[in-house]
């Protein structure tokens, strides 16, 4: 069917042709009661009722998805996600103005088309063989580049945890003090919050199609301040594993203990119970012992007896520990917030009553209005993921018969609420990975399982975590226990208020944020600067 009949423009989409007329109209307009009492007419529907804009949203629909398989671009309508006027503030500026740059909204992120025919040029008659094949990705999950583009740079969102390079998490001096010392050169990555996203322009001289690139802004666990990282220097929480840092940051621990001990007779062994407390602290993340209540800073140099604690070289290994002792209290962070989960956003879910009357069965028709009576939620934190409605995520393998986690199928969210049993539910659409079709000849296209009208029910329980296109994870997020947000919160405000403080020389480097010192103390005869920052 070539769709030959329909004008796309920035506000829509306008079909040129009608068969209606005026003979063809119903008569019978008057609620006038038949010989059994019983009363059936029709009445016009105004352009301003809900049911008239009900018709046109859903046949829109329709009609995007069908000029969509034939190659037609038409613009993303962004009308029913703004959940404020300071959201969609950007984007009225932006409808409002000549379109000679794009959206920069929150939700458009600088992907929105110039202008209308940049969109239309685009669109490009297809043979006959190119129909066919795009026939045979109708029920495919597809992504453009500029579409691609938009899921790489808005990868990870605001309350999430996740990992960043420590080349941007440290300062140079703290960078420096850490490889060499003890167990400090295993740490790559550093447990921080998602504060907010940022944009920096960049030098458009070149191939690049963007004239900005997002950062984002973290907090890290432990140390005072936020950082501005690219994506591709952050990992997703379940991308990397933090026990095998810990574990050979413990190797390296007891290794250097028994050298000390062979090379060095006078020194005193560290064989006092705080000292063997701390090295089976690495052993799992959720130990850490707190530093406070430790002396195993002094244990590993040796006694103090041996050298004076004001020492160059006890000094750097204060230092060091402290960062070791800050970097182990961050995991245990993050570890208990990512056994977590708290459902977020709830609403009213109300069924449409022409979607009703067109179910038969009295069953399904009794389970969906039951469906109305449960609490339903926008979003739901899952562990140190942020999961919304319309997400891709990742099923455990327990809860299907994959044996290959590269099999294991997708599940799409359509929505999140609370059921009879008081459980957490998911209600969405299953896709399977397809090897022999891919994206840009890497990530492969996803074929929808069930039907348009029918979805699957999935636990809270038999959710892994979210499907990354650019990360190939098959860690599952070891969520068991419901959180108030409020305690959340609390718990991740932990980090910043313990911030160990910063030592060593302020050697600063570019794309790193600068904190300025507003006092000096000393502890042990040894300057520190008290550094504070806002969040």
């Amino acid at each position: 069917m070539n769709l030959v009949n329909v004008i796309v423009t920035t506000s829509g989409l306008t079909v040129t042709y009608s068969d209606g007329k005026k003979s063809t109209h119903p008569t019978k307009l008057s609620p006038v009661p038949d010989e059994k009492g019983n009363v059936f007419y029709f009445r016009p529907v105004a352009k301003n009722e809900t049911k008239a804009n009900l018709y046109a949203t859903k046949l829109g629909q329709e009609l995007c998805k069908e000029l969509k398989r034939q190659n037609v671009k038409v613009p993303r309508g962004n009308g029913s996600k703004f959940r404020s006027p300071a959201e969609f503030k950007d984007h009225l500026l932006w409808l409002a103005s000549d379109k000679a740059v794009s959206c920069n909204c929150k939700y458009c992120g600088g992907q929105t088309s110039t202008t209308l025919e940049a969109v239309l040029a685009s669109s490009s008659p297809k043979s006959s063989k190119e129909l066919n094949v795009q026939k045979r990705k109708a029920n495919m999950l597809r992504s453009d580049k500029n579409e691609s583009s938009v899921k790489f740079v808005n990868m990870y969102r605001c309350k999430e945890i996740v990992w960043g390079d420590i080349e941007y998490i440290l300062n140079s001096s703290q960078h420096e003090i850490l490889s060499k010392g003890i167990g400090g050169d295993q740490i790559k990555y550093w447990p921080a919050l998602v504060h907010q996203r940022s944009r920096a322009d960049i030098d458009n001289s070149g191939d690049n199609e963007n004239d900005y690139v997002v950062l984002y802004v973290l907090q890290p666990f432990m140390l005072p301040g936020t950082v501005k990282l690219p994506h591709k220097a952050i990992l997703p929480w379940l991308a990397h594993n933090p026990s095998d840092t810990t574990q050979l940051i413990k190797d390296e621990m007891h290794n250097n203990i028994r050298i000390q001990s062979l090379d060095s007779p006078n020194h005193i062994q560290p064989s006092d119970s705080s000292d063997r407390d701390h090295i089976q602290s690495l052993e799992s993340p959720n130990t850490i012992q707190s530093p406070e209540s430790s002396n195993t800073i002094q244990s590993l140099e040796g006694s103090d007896n041996i050298q004076p604690l004001d020492s160059p070289n006890n000094t750097q290994s204060l230092e060091q520990n402290e960062l070791v002792s800050a970097y182990h209290k961050a995991i245990d962070i993050a570890t208990r917030v990512a056994s977590t989960y708290t459902p977020l956003q709830q609403y009213k879910y109300k069924l449409q009553p022409m979607y009703l009357l067109g179910i038969e069965n009295v069953e399904e028709k009794k389970l969906l209005q039951e469906m109305e009576s449960y609490p339903h939620y926008r979003n739901i934190l899952l562990g140190t993921e942020l999961l919304r409605e319309n997400d891709y995520v990742r099923l455990k393998q327990s809860s299907c018969d994959y044996s290959n986690e590269v099999e294991m199928p997708i599940f799409k969210i359509n929505t999140i609420f609370l059921n009879a049993q008081n459980k957490i539910q998911l209600n969405g659409d299953i896709f399977v990975r397809d090897p022999s079709m891919r994206l840009n000849g890497n990530v492969p296209l996803l074929t929808k399982l069930n039907e348009e009208n029918f979805e699957y029910a999935m636990d809270l329980s038999e959710i892994a975590g979210r499907y990354y296109i650019l990360h190939h994870i098959i860690r599952s997020m070891p969520v068991t226990v419901q959180l108030p947000h409020e305690d959340r919160m609390l718990l991740v405000d932990e980090a910043p208020k313990q911030a160990v403080i910063s030592t060593g020389l302020k050697k600063q480097v570019a794309k790193r944020s600068k904190f300025l010192p507003n006092k000096k103390i000393k502890v042990d005869n040894r300057p520190f600067e008290l550094l504070t920052c806002s969040l």
